[in-house]
């Protein structure tokens, strides 16, 4: 909306016009999206998390700390599934143009009939003591930032890769 006012003389004889103008410009806030229209939008959540439609229905995030632990958690989860569709399609790529090995000859939902060079249980444990490393390290980092900045193995080396 655009609202203008002109004030001129209306002496004969003044060659010049003395004018104002001005601009008055109305918008409407925009509501908060919801996930669910009409919908009571909780506390908790205020809108600054990325993607915050305000969906809470069992109340997992009223405590700030967890929520900050579930924010971490889906950024993990996002990546490995990435990294799980990576694992699906390149195997495949390989296998179209001729390389990738004797894994790559085999579909991925026939990968459990390939013969690895290790017993799938004694590879599953060696993974999961993997993981639960990694899994500890993160964890440490969240609860004391930069305490991970430290190379596990050498104490006397710092981790380059670390962001503080």
């Amino acid at each position: 909306m655009q609202l203008t006012h002109f004030n001129a003389s209306a002496k004969a004889g003044v060659s010049r016009a003395s004018s104002r103008r001005t601009t008055v410009r109305v918008q409407a806030a925009a509501a908060r999206p919801s996930w669910f229209p009409g919908n009571k939008l909780p506390e908790h959540l205020d809108g600054t998390l990325v993607g915050d439609f305000g969906f809470d229905p069992l109340g997992l995030g009223v405590d700030k700390d967890k929520l900050r632990w579930y924010q971490q958690a889906e950024l993990v989860h996002a990546r490995f599934a990435m990294l799980g569709a990576a694992g699906i399609l390149v195997p495949d790529l390989f296998h179209q143009i001729g390389a990738g090995g004797p894994a790559a000859q085999i579909p991925w939902y026939d990968h459990a009939k390939f013969e690895y060079y290790a017993p799938i249980n004694a590879l599953f444990g060696v993974q999961v003591l993997l993981f639960a490393w990694a899994e500890l390290r993160r964890l440490q980092d969240i609860r004391n930032p930069g305490s991970v900045n430290q190379d596990p193995i050498f104490s006397q080396y710092r981790c380059v890769c670390a962001c503080v």
